[in-house]
């Protein structure tokens, strides 16, 4: 018979799905609505209409698929997103369920993460996706010739979609799979095999864009522009993604100087949010298995780090560093032995691993703790599922 504990968070389990659902409907309500200047539908959009430039694939194939179809591009957009996020979704429930508690999976640090912070009409869950099948040919497809091609294609597909999966996934897709020992030859060999998706990767950091070429794509959408925002909307001048293609370097830093050069709030907030975040992800994780995420996530957390300098996306970054640990788990990848067992002895330290038991059997601390998509104060408090429906229904009053 279940015990108090259990019943509780069956319920919670309950009132989290209910009100991630409720998010989701909420976004996919308000999001035909996104215009030119909305980050998340204008980087969906970005096409080789102007030559090769850096996330240009699927804005190509929906520009295309809005010509066949005459469905406008932006609905298909965010209809091969939810498409997409319902998949991720459902591959983790489906693979994870016995590994990482039902809380963890709904929560704000996995899929709740999209929904509460209106990312869902994003790129991520696709990247997370290809990469998840990077893994499963290599796992399949023998001989050694068309696994790497296969696991080339998808990678570069994904590349130029988003360059993101560079800094998540290549680096694993080298690292993770040295059975006993850091064996440096077939580090190298591996590393090589990928040498195509390295390629593209290289094309997309040189062709990333230039001010003439994003005033050209940003043309090409302004009847629809004009069909989402109206005839009195000003579209002058290019916003939001397509306006950074044009964005030297230094432009991109200033936004992550402003961040980093304000004071030690904003770091040591952002430090707190990703240290729980890790708390929360060991705690109601299998205890058995935790030792084993635990050293994935520490290489993980290495291969994004240069995003951390590139952009100031922090809470998808955050994201894809969990997920892309889990996929990487659930895919059976671990590091050699010697490695995982001294990463893996941090946690368990008897007081930590006590710790870390007592705080997985409350899983209601998900319908408060949040992760903000960018930091400010109202995002931060109300990134938490309750905190987040609260404002939203009572906030204004």
């Amino acid at each position: 018979m279940p015990s108090g504990k259990d019943r509780v968070n069956l319920a919670v389990r309950w009132l989290l799905g209910v009100l991630l659902v409720v998010a989701v409907i909420d976004q996919l309500m308000r999001a035909p609505g996104w215009g030119h200047d909305s980050w998340r539908i204008s980087e969906w959009l970005i096409h080789y209409g102007d030559g090769f430039v850096r996330r240009g694939l699927a804005g190509t194939v929906f520009r295309w698929g809005g010509e066949v179809t005459g469905i406008p591009a932006n609905l298909l957009a965010i209809g091969v997103s939810l498409g997409l996020y319902l998949l991720l979704a459902g591959w983790l429930f489906h693979r994870g369920r016995e590994t990482f508690a039902a809380g963890l999976l709904l929560s704000c640090v996995v899929l709740g993460f999209p929904a509460y912070q209106d990312a869902i009409v994003r790129k991520d869950c696709l990247g997370l996706l290809l990469f998840v099948g990077c893994l499963g040919w290599m796992d399949r497809c023998e001989p050694p010739a068309v696994r790497w091609v296969g696991v080339n294609l998808l990678a570069c597909t994904a590349l130029l979609i988003h360059e993101t999966f560079a800094f998540f996934a290549l680096p694993s897709l080298v690292l993770f799979g040295v059975p006993d020992s850091m064996e440096w030859r077939r580090l190298a060999t591996r590393t090589l095999a990928l040498g195509p998706a390295w390629v593209v990767f290289a094309l997309t950091a040189v062709f990333h864009g230039s001010p003439h070429t994003a005033h050209a794509i940003h043309e090409s959408w302004l009847p629809l522009w004009r069909e989402i925002e109206g005839p009195a909307a000003d579209l002058s001048e290019p916003a939001a993604a397509i306006a950074a293609l044009g964005w030297e370097p230094q432009e991109g830093m200033a936004l992550v100087k402003g961040i980093w050069g304000a004071g030690p709030y904003q770091p040591l907030a952002w430090a707190m949010v990703f240290g729980v975040s890790l708390l929360l992800v060991l705690a109601f994780t299998r205890s058995e298995r935790r030792g084993r995420l635990f050293g994935i996530m520490a290489v993980q957390w290495v291969g994004i780090a240069p995003l951390f300098v590139l952009g100031i996306d922090y809470g998808r970054w955050l994201f894809l560093w969990v997920v892309s640990a889990m996929i990487l788990h659930l895919h059976g990848r671990r590091l050699p032995v010697a490695v995982e067992s001294r990463i893996a002895s941090w946690v368990r330290v008897p007081f930590v691993e006590r710790s870390m038991n007592h705080l997985g059997r409350h899983e209601w601390v998900f319908l408060f703790f949040g992760v903000p998509v960018l930091w400010s104060l109202r995002n931060f408090l109300t990134a938490g599922p309750i905190p987040h429906h609260g404002w939203s229904w009572f906030g204004p009053f």
